[in-house]
């Protein structure tokens, strides 16, 4: 009877220490840094030429309107937007008698 409950003790410290291991383990390897390869450098100068411009491509030059003129741009928004919002009156309108 004695030697089961100490074969049984010992199993216990054994699973014990094998969950503590594993747990350090995963602890580990989870805050481990990740290596990152480095960026490729781009040597490339980006450059404006003016022969090859959007307004001298073929496809640009074919676009056509889809309405007919031009559209009027006249009463769109306020003359200053950031200027607050004023109210009509600030009497209050009465009744008529």
């Amino acid at each position: 009877m004695r030697t089961s409950s100490i074969f049984s003790r010992i199993v216990l410290v054994l699973g014990g220490l094998a969950v503590i291991g594993f747990a350090y383990w995963l602890l580990v390897t989870s805050l481990a840094p990740i290596e990152v390869p480095p960026l490729a450098v781009s040597r490339r100068e980006i450059k404006f030429d003016a022969r090859v411009d959007m307004s001298k491509n073929e496809k640009f030059l074919r676009l056509k309107p889809l309405g007919d003129g031009v559209p009027e741009l006249t009463g769109l928004g306020r003359s200053n937007p950031f200027m607050p919002l004023t109210t009509a009156s600030s009497t209050p309108v009465q009744a008529p008698k």
